[in-house]
């Protein structure tokens, strides 16, 4: 999915293109179906190494396993919904597998809105999000809220979630230029940390 041109606010991430000229890759994961938080389109998310199941980032230190863009699952009566956010549990019949859509953090860049106007000496730098990275979205869009925090640029990536590649020479939203962030995963969860980050 692409950014449009009436954005409105903040969206999350959304696949930009493969670096190094790798395709994007589509993970399928699963989702407890007991699950209790939102998990909105755009939000990067984990897979938790105890039950293997997608989980919501704790904090921007965290391994990101990619970016969730959306589930597919049987509701109380029986019908397959698909939809761009989990609901949260009550939705799905008991003993069923929620599958969700996740776009592989590894060799992927993505687009974020940034909450102010970026500068072509930050490209290389670091960053959080403005909110809890577990937190924020849309039911009605479907759609987080995560946009990326210029005020926590940073040199180093130490307990920061992305870094900035470039910036978009796209204007995006009635937003001023510059501020659609072209970005990596600092710890993708399949691959390898960058700028030694841990």
């Amino acid at each position: 999915m692409s950014f449009t041109s009436n954005a409105n606010g903040p969206r999350g991430f959304d696949v930009a293109k493969g670096r190094n000229g790798t395709p994007n890759r589509n993970l399928d994961l699963r989702i407890g179906g007991t699950y209790a938080t939102k998990i909105y389109a755009g939000q990067p998310v984990a897979v938790d190494a105890t039950s293997g199941e997608l989980i919501v980032l704790a904090d921007d230190a965290n391994k990101v396993a990619g970016v969730f863009d959306g589930c597919e699952y049987v509701d109380a009566n029986g019908d397959i919904k698909f939809s761009n956010y989990w609901p949260a549990p009550g939705a799905v019949k008991s003993g069923t597998t929620v599958k969700a859509r996740v776009y592989d953090a590894t060799d992927a860049l993505f687009l974020i809105h940034a909450d102010a106007a970026l500068t072509q000496a930050m490209v290389g730098d670091f960053f959080a999000l403005t909110t809890t990275v577990g937190t924020g979205g849309s039911t009605v869009t479907g759609r987080s809220s995560a946009q990326l925090d210029v005020a926590t640029v940073n040199a180093a990536a130490t307990g920061l979630l992305v870094q900035l590649v470039e910036i978009s020479p796209r204007e995006e939203g009635g937003d001023e230029v510059g501020t659609l962030a072209v970005v990596q995963f600092v710890r993708p969860q399949f691959g390898a940390a960058i700028d030694g980050a841990a």
